[in-house]
């Protein structure tokens, strides 16, 4: 088997989203579904580059009017996804997700709750474990072990239900959060796997080199007016890896990224 380009790629179906997380630097841009038949051109395109499409980078995609379509359309292309949620609209679009041949791994942010009620725990976590039970694999995310860990541990013991995890993972700083005029070059190398493992596709089409392009300050070009493979031979994609490759970063936007190596 082949070796693909890119161990996944987003793809931003909604950048709306009905939660106001403190984390969280929001985006800027027009708020934007992604129509059914532009998704299908996205899949299209990305099927050939990558095994892994993830349903993620800024919004919360179960908004999406047609969530259930999208999905059909990648259990017809059947390519792997992974989903990130904030598990708020469940209650609408489990039947969807459980019913996905296509969805492998689910992350629910439980960053997104400060506290969270009894009534909304139990649905998280009932859905958790069906969601286990017919093979999918599910991430419980927390930041640490807050109220909401404590709350979601003593309901739900994840060592009795098989596929379901509890993960920890650090607090970040999106690349435009970070101090102005703070370039992370002078304290350490600048390798960054954006570009080589994976890339972002945004609602509106446009492609970005990695998940944490809020608002497409590096656009590469767009999907819908530009083949995804010319796009990844451009002049300013081409100088962004060798940039990384040589620790010299060409882009503003990831001379200050937490995330640089």
């Amino acid at each position: 088997m082949n070796r693909k380009q890119f161990k996944r790629i987003y793809i931003e179906i909604s950048n709306s989203c009905n939660f106001n997380c403190t984390f969280c630097c929001g985006t800027k841009r027009e708020k934007k579904h992604i129509s059914v038949s532009d998704f299908k051109k996205v899949i299209a395109e990305t099927k050939g580059l990558t095994d892994t499409v993830c349903l993620h980078l800024m919004g919360e995609p179960t908004l999406h009017p047609n969530f259930a379509e999208i999905l059909k359309a990648c259990d017809e292309e059947k390519v792997s996804v992974d989903l990130t949620t904030n598990g708020s609209r469940l209650k609408e679009a489990g039947e969807a997700i459980l019913n996905s041949i296509s969805i492998k791994k689910i992350s629910i942010s439980m960053n997104a709750y400060n506290s969270i009620c009894e009534d909304e725990l139990r649905r998280i976590s009932d859905f958790a474990i069906s969601a286990g039970d017919v093979g999918k694999t599910v991430e419980l995310k927390f930041f640490n072990e807050n109220e909401v860990y404590k709350q979601a541990k003593a309901y739900m013991d994840t060592r009795t239900h098989k596929n379901v995890f509890f993960r920890f993972i650090n607090k970040w700083k999106w690349p435009e959060q970070t101090a102005v005029g703070v370039d992370r070059r002078a304290t350490r190398k600048t390798f960054c796997l954006g570009g080589k493992t994976h890339i972002g596709i945004l609602s509106d089409g446009t492609v970005v080199p990695c998940c944490l392009d809020s608002n497409g300050k590096i656009a590469l070009g767009n999907i819908f007016e530009t083949s995804l493979k010319e796009i990844l031979k451009s002049e300013r994609f081409v100088k962004l890896i060798e940039g990384f490759r040589n620790n010299k970063p060409t882009e503003e936007l990831c001379k200050t990224c937490e995330f640089l190596k």
